[in-house]
């Protein structure tokens, strides 16, 4: 439904003067607890960003409204005749009373919708540009020194002002707490639009445009939550693997261990063959003190079973690894001088 232009026009007799009331204090005490310590005006300074782009503003509403008087009001009104002192009878009283009066009702409703939606009032820049909108939407009525307000332009520039700063919102917020803020704003619509059609209401919210908002956003992070799924999937399958190759590059048998030991020249004792496995193997046996190498020859020996001594060529080559990973030189270069002399030997045996 399309939204009416309003505003308020003050129906005189010709010649009658307009009467000013003074509030008594207990009257103002209360319109003051209304707005509390700000008024309209103070939150528009605010929504302008500073005071000068709120100066300008005013000064072009002030110069719009006398451009809107009648042009033969000074011919007509008794005060400007010099007819009579009392400013009750100046004309433009009226036609300025009815101005400021559309002015103040439409500003203050204005204030109060964007206070009632923080997204917006937190976004400082769709809400400078939604408060210059707001200005722009107010319709001057030439020779009748009337002013409307453009319900059905504001309400747009209203939505888009939501739209971009839920937009904005969802993207600084987590993926499933956006999808948790679009999935009951869709239902909320839901609501509303069987309302509509049960009680055969026409719809004033532009219930459609929402839901189209909505239904899109809600395409988008759904993608990005299936996304998010497979990338912590990717991490998780990444960790395992990376543990099982940390596992597999630090767990070495306890022969191999023992021939590394002994060419690093440390002697495996059970003082200290616990703190030994912890670091190179997932088992803690003792039997590691089975397997203590004695002499060099031991390494070099072959033992003339071709599995065996296959085995124990595989078994010195980790040994060498476990002493690069310990960055050992001189052992690696020991060892390495063993690995040839053993290799040697089985080439020529076998």
């Amino acid at each position: 439904m399309k939204r009416k232009e309003i505003g308020l026009e003050i129906k005189l007799e010709e010649g009658a003067k307009i009467a000013s009331i003074q509030l008594s204090d207990e009257t103002v005490a209360y319109l003051d607890s209304i707005w509390g310590k700000k008024t309209y005006v103070d939150y528009l300074k605010e929504f302008l960003v500073d005071e000068e782009n709120f100066e300008k503003a005013d000064k072009a509403v002030m110069r719009c409204m006398e451009d809107s008087l009648p042009k033969d009001i000074k011919e007509n009104c008794k005060y400007c005749k010099g007819e009579t002192e009392d400013e009750g009878y100046k004309l433009c009283t009226k036609y300025y009373l009815q101005m400021k009066a559309t002015f103040s009702m439409v500003a203050g409703e204005f204030v109060n919708i964007v206070l009632s939606h923080k997204h917006i009032y937190d976004n400082k820049d769709e809400l400078q540009q939604l408060t210059k909108n707001f200005f722009n939407c107010l319709i001057f009525i030439s020779g009748r020194g009337v002013i409307l307000i453009d319900l059905e332009r504001l309400s747009r520039y209203a939505l888009d002002a939501n739209f971009k700063s839920l937009s904005q919102l969802f993207r600084s917020s987590r993926v499933l707490k956006s999808l948790e803020i679009i999935n009951n704003s869709l239902d909320a619509l839901s609501d509303q639009e069987m309302e509509n059609k049960v009680l055969q209401q026409e719809d004033e919210n532009y219930i459609e445009l929402q839901k189209e908002f909505f239904e899109q956003k809600q395409g988008v992070y759904e993608k990005k939550l299936l996304i998010e799924k497979e990338k912590s999937n990717l991490n998780q399958i990444s960790k395992k693997v990376k543990k099982t190759k940390q596992s597999k590059n630090n767990n070495f048998s306890q022969k191999q261990i023992a021939i590394a030991y002994f060419i690093k020249g440390i002697v495996i004792t059970s003082d200290n063959y616990l703190e030994i496995l912890r670091k190179h193997s997932s088992t803690k046996s003792e039997k590691i003190l089975q397997k203590r190498i004695y002499k060099p020859n031991e390494l070099t020996r072959l033992s003339q079973n071709k599995t065996t001594d296959s085995k124990h060529l595989k078994d010195l080559q980790e040994a060498k690894r476990l002493l690069n990973n310990l960055k050992d030189t001189k052992a690696v270069n020991d060892l390495e001088a063993v690995i040839s002399t053993f290799t040697s030997n089985y080439n020529a045996n076998y």
